[in-house]
This record gives C-alpha cells, sequence and structure tokens, in this order.
C-alpha cells in the first residue's frame, strides 16, 4: 500500500527529524518526539539500520524483497518502497525503543501492530476486530499527542491519518487492502504491457489484451476444471504432505546415526534400533517461504523430517 510505504512514512520521519514548519509561537525544543533531528543521532539510527541488514539477510523472509540500506546515506537515492516498510515497520519498533519518550513510543507501535494485520492476505474477524480497535485508539492518541490543539500543528494531521481508520472498516465493503493496492494495478499493467506485439497501435493493442485476460479469469473461475492445480515443487524435491516440502541439496545416501544424537532421535521416533537419516539443505513452510539450515542440516528419518541445527527463513 502507498498508503504505509510513502505517505504514513513520510510522517512518521518528518515527525522523528522534526522538519515540519514551525512558526514563531511555537519551538522545536518542546518537540520530545523529534529524535532524529540531530545529525549524529540520525547516522547512528542509520548505521543501527544498516547492522541490521546481516541479521537480516539470515533471517528475513524472501517475501520481505531486500534488507534496508542505511537510510542516512540512501533515503534520498534509490531508497525503495518495501526498504522503507521494513525499516519503519518492522525495525523502528525496537530501534526506536528508549529514544522515543514512552507515549510516543506507544501510539507508534499500535499503529505498526494494526498496520500489520490490514497487510495479511487473510484476516479472520478477530483480527479485524484487533485491527479496528488498535487504529481507533490510534488517532485520538496520535492528534494529543502532536497536534495537541496548536493552531501550528495542523499540517501534522494529514488526510492518511485519517484515512487509516477507515482501513478495517471498509474491509467489508471493497476486500483486504492488498488486493486494492496501487502494487496490485501497477503489477497489472505490467503483466499486460509484456502482452502487447502492436508498436502501431499500443493502446489499441493494451485494451484487448485486458479484455482477454477478463474472459480467461471468467472462465477459469465459472469452470475450475480448465486451469487443474499444477505441482509447483521444484524437481529432486521431496513432498512430505501438510504442504512441507524438502528441497535439494541433500545427501546422496542416508547415514547412521551415532552417540547420544542417535539415542536422541531413536527415543524420539520410539524406535528399537538406531535410525538412518538423509542430511537435506532447505524446507519450504506451508507459507510458501524457505528455511534454510546455517549451522546443521535437515534430517529425513524414515520419510519425517527431524530439525538438527540452527534454521533461518529466507526468500
Amino acid at each position: 500500500m502507498h498508503l504505509s510505504s510513502a505517505n504514513m512514512a513520510a510522517l512518521w520521519l518528518d515527525l522523528w527529524h522534526g522538519t515540519f514548519d514551525c512558526a514563531t509561537s511555537d519551538n522545536r525544543s518542546t518537540w520530545t518526539w523529534a529524535v532524529l533531528k540531530d545529525n549524529a543521532t540520525w547516522e547512528a539510527h542509520g548505521r543501527a539500520v544498516a547492522a541490521c541488514k546481516i541479521g537480516l539477510l539470515m533471517y528475513l523472509p524472501g517475501l520481505f524483497d531486500v534488507a534496508p540500506h542505511d537510510p542516512s546515506l540512501h533515503l534520498n537515492s534509490w531508497y525503495k518502497a518495501t526498504e522503507y516498510i521494513t525499516w519503519i515497520y518492522g525495525l523502528c519498533p525496537a530501534l526506536l525503543y528508549n529514544m522515543l519518550p514512552k507515549i510516543p513510543w506507544r501510539n507508534f507501535c499500535k499503529f505498526v501492530a494494526g498496520l500489520h494485520i490490514m497487510s495479511q492476505y487473510s484476516i479472520t474477524p478477530m483480527q479485524l476486530w484487533l485491527a479496528c480497535q488498535l487504529l481507533n485508539e490510534w488517532e485520538p492518541e496520535f492528534e494529543q499527542i502532536f497536534y495537541q490543539q496548536h493552531i501550528d500543528h495542523i499540517p501534522i494531521i494529514c488526510p492518511c491519518v485519517h484515512l487509516t481508520c477507515h482501513l478495517a472498516s471498509e474491509v467489508a465493503h471493497v476486500g483486504l487492502p492488498i488486493y486494492s493496492s496501487q502494487w496490485t494495478m501497477e503489477r497489472t499493467i505490467g503483466n499486460l504491457g509484456q502482452e502487447i506485439h502492436q508498436p502501431s497501435d499500443p493502446f489499441s493493442n493494451l485494451a484487448q489484451q485486458g479484455i482477454r485476460c477478463c474472459q480467461v479469469n471468467t472462465l477459469k473461475a465459472m469452470i475450475p476444471h480448465l486451469d487443474p492445480p499444477k505441482n509447483k515443487n521444484p524437481h529432486a524435491s521431496t513432498d512430505l504432505c501438510n504442504s512441507f516440502v524438502l528441497l535439494a541439496k541433500h545427501d546422496r545416501k542416508p547415514i547412521i546415526l551415532r552417540g547420544e544424537e542417535a539415542r536422541v532421535i531413536a527415543a524420539y521416533l520410539r524406535l528399537p534400533q538406531t535410525p538412518k537419516v538423509q542430511h537435506w539443505a532447505c524446507l519450504q513452510l506451508p507459507n510458501g517461504q524457505i528455511a534454510r539450515n546455517f549451522c546443521g542440516s535437515v534430517s529425513r528419518c524414515n520419510g519425517s523430517p527431524l530439525s538438527c541445527g540452527t534454521w533461518s527463513h529466507g526468500g
């Protein structure tokens, strides 16, 4: 959503940097929330974000795209929308802990928690109720903390602040925000643009490709067997059922465990003899993410996966 990656992200940064116009009747020194206005603090925060990149490469799920760079160096050059989202809504609740005053920090965390729920591809009624409660509590607190009924603080209350409170209530009418976001439209435009084969009349060709796409999708929805599900598991993988899939690389032959490791696994699986295991490097989880093992391997014993070592969620 551009609401989160552009509008609200820019608002939070302006607040933390204290870059709003200050009238003569106001004083920036009273803005306790402007914790990044000092260059040294801002650069230290940027280094902290960059330091997180080392750990994020191991533990950040692939759907997060790229880990954020140092914002103090790259914010005005080639910072991506996904980097904004990971930085502001993934790292800042932790990095700004004990930097922001307690009340503004708690208010920011309420917004982040509500936004995380509203960014899901599926939301339960209980989650929707929780998101509605969090965002409805967040806005009046936000106005009380930053606006303070001060006429010079009116620019702080942007339209996106009010819009955020309607996200949960509008789900029942227009569906989940992630499905109506600008990103979905941009991806569709890109996909249709790749189908254009008549450069002399591109707009008419684009319209026809859009019509054809809608017709095909309608037929697939009406007659599902026209588009049967395909086996998306890669070659040399092993399906463990329940949407768990072992991915190569792996040992060519099973090995016999020895010592305490063999005893513990045999006791866990209730086997009378020492089990044979085959080590695999990766495991695809039911949500589509891939867990990689950096300090060991995935072990398969008699068709069952065993976890040995340290797991990491990566893309």
